[in-house]
């Protein structure tokens, strides 16, 4: 741009000489901070022998802005290990001083182009000592202050690069999202949603989902234009990670709650492949398994790319739990051979092995008993299929969920919220469908299923089909 040639090392000194406060420092010192930064700029900056003057600059009359904008084009300019660890000394002077807090926030774009500047030359250079100096800024900026700053998402990032995860989370408990300051703490949306896709990545390692879910879905109903990439990867996270879950995902009205047309389909275009792998993860139908491994293998690429493949193995992993849940919904009783046929596994081993998990984890019980069935009960109606085969003598008894069933899915209180916005039609809908030929007619055929009763038994086991 015209007015960046005209600046000089000389121009910066006069600015740096009317830094006379806070105040006076960020009137002087904007024009050396354009946004992106340019080397040029801070060529200027540092002098024509790129020497830097930080130490020259800080003096207690001086205001630690001035040694800080040095300190962003230093820090940016870094070339060697022996540079990196020459800064650290004069840097943290200058992050002591007094006065620094309320320095600062004349300036969160030199706050947030410094935090970034170091985040991205800590993998190169060690001797900068990265953590240290981030949490600095953290430290400073977050007194009696509980939301996001610039200095969030560059920290988090540090963190989890260097697996400091137990940090990174004290970071993330510490901050109310819903007490954050657009102005002076953070004057950029794009900051904001980098922090919120970061914290949901850690809460994820940690096992938070519902935390981490509340991450991504806070940054995905931003409406902003366009659709921002933090966005489109918060997206495709929630995605998996509500499969992960519940089993599914929950209606576009949920995800996209105040985003208008258009920015709904950006964000289904961008996230085509992860819908589709929603669709085909919930339809817990006969052959669906091999169906939905087709699908990933056919996306593998797209998935590494952005770094979802794990997260997906491990949605591939947990849906025979949901798909057992989605059973015995229907059955209350059912052969053990045909339920590992009807999952997709390779042994009953396996089948028992998912069992045992939803039983751990209290989502649903269950009893294996012996028993001869009948030779027209071998035949069984599943979704989209029969099951034509042996049932041997194994019955996978499924007894009533306990209190935490709730727990595991979580798309039941999401249909619940959704019924009572729009009661009259939903219930008018719910009429028509269970009243249909096709709805009473597979009632019917799954009741003349494998679910039996005994004498000793309290429970009917016919109660639920």
């Amino acid at each position: 741009m015209a007015h960046q040639d005209l600046l000089t090392t000389d121009s910066f000194l006069a600015a740096a000489e009317r830094a006379l406060d806070a105040n006076s420092a960020s009137e002087a010192l904007k024009q050396f901070l354009p946004d992106p930064p340019s080397k040029d700029v801070d060529d200027a900056v540092l002098g024509p022998q790129s020497t830097g003057r930080t130490a020259e600059l800080f003096s207690q009359s001086t205001p630690p802005l001035v040694p800080l904008v040095c300190f962003a084009a230093e820090i940016r300019g870094l070339n060697s290990q022996i540079d990196a660890a020459s800064v650290i000394s004069p840097l943290r002077e200058v992050l002591s001083h007094p006065d620094l807090h309320s320095n600062l926030l004349h300036m969160p774009r030199l706050v947030s182009q410094l935090a970034h500047a170091v985040a991205e030359k800590a993998s190169l250079f060690p001797g900068l000592c990265a953590t240290d100096i981030l949490e600095q800024l953290y430290k400073v900026l977050s007194h009696e202050y509980q939301g996001v700053t610039n200095v969030h998402a560059p920290l988090l990032s540090e963190l989890i690069r260097t697996s400091q995860i137990q940090k990174a989370e004290h970071v993330c408990r510490g901050t109310d999202i819903t007490k954050s300051d657009f102005t002076l703490y953070l004057p950029r949306a794009l900051g904001f949603l980098e922090y919120l896709y970061l914290a949901g990545m850690i809460y994820l390692q940690i096992g938070a989902y519902d935390e981490a879910l509340h991450m991504w879905e806070t940054a995905v109903s931003l409406p902003l234009e366009p659709v921002q990439a933090h966005q489109c990867a918060s997206l495709k996270r929630a995605i998996l990670l509500r499969l992960l879950r519940d089993g599914s995902i929950p209606s576009a009205e949920t995800f996209f709650p105040f985003l208008d047309a258009v920015a709904c389909s950006n964000y289904k275009r961008e996230c085509n492949v992860y819908f589709e792998f929603a669709q085909a993860y919930g339809a817990y139908v006969l052959d669906s398994q091999n169906l939905l491994c087709d699908l990933v293998e056919n996306s593998k690429l797209g998935f590494e790319g952005d770094n979802t493949l794990g997260l997906v193995e491990q949605c591939l992993q947990a849906r025979p739990k949901h798909a057992i849940c989605s059973l015995a919904r229907v059955y209350k009783t059912f052969p053990l051979s045909h339920l590992t046929v009807f999952l997709g596994l390779e042994s009953h081993e396996a089948t028992f092995y998912h069992l045992q998990e939803l039983s751990a984890d209290e989502t649903i019980q269950y009893e294996v008993t012996e028993w001869d069935l009948p030779n027209h009960l071998h035949s069984i109606p599943v979704p989209d299929g029969v099951l034509s085969m042996d049932a041997g003598r194994e019955l996978v008894h499924f007894t009533q969920p306990t209190s935490n069933a709730q727990a595991f899915h979580q798309s039941l209180a999401l249909a619940l919220v959704s019924e009572t916005r729009s009661s009259t039609l939903l219930k008018n809908d719910l009429t028509n469908i269970v009243l249909s030929q096709d709805v009473m007619s597979r009632i019917l055929s799954f009741s003349g299923g494998t679910t039996f009763a005994t004498d000793n038994r309290e429970d009917d086991l016919m109660a639920d089909t």
